[in-house]
């Protein structure tokens, strides 16, 4: 917090900041979008593994992001940048529609917290 606005993030932690006297949001940030270089942390499609295998690593990341977050809109940011990361590694839009949509059916109670049903979810991811 700095003495001009109470509410600001402190200048020793972004990654945060108070919404109130009572209440702090996190955002999730991923230290690998500052490298100058490219870090694989995800399979490519042409991979030697099924690509079912393949398109459930995406719905597990999407999972964790969403039990990392709060606030929907940082958790629609994350997963936006994630899913273009995996089109750009071959992955089909329709593809991670079906496993994103079929993952949040079968984990409601994590997705729960956003109050909003899993076709939304899956409408606002596209």
């Amino acid at each position: 917090m700095t003495a001009d606005d109470p509410l600001a993030p402190p200048s020793h932690d972004p990654n945060h900041y108070v919404n109130d006297e009572t209440t702090f949001h996190f955002v999730l940030v991923d230290k690998r979008d500052a490298f100058s270089f490219s870090v694989v942390c995800m399979p490519y499609l042409q991979s030697n593994m099924p690509s079912k295998m393949f398109y459930s690593t995406i719905s597990a990341e999407i999972l964790r992001i969403c039990r990392a977050t709060f606030k929907y809109t940082n958790f629609l940011l994350s997963c936006e940048k994630l899913i273009i990361r995996m089109i750009k590694q071959g992955a089909k839009p329709l593809g991670i529609q079906n496993v994103v949509c079929k993952m949040i059916k079968r984990h409601t109670s994590d997705f729960d917290k956003f109050y909003k049903n899993p076709e939304s979810i899956t409408l606002d991811l596209y």
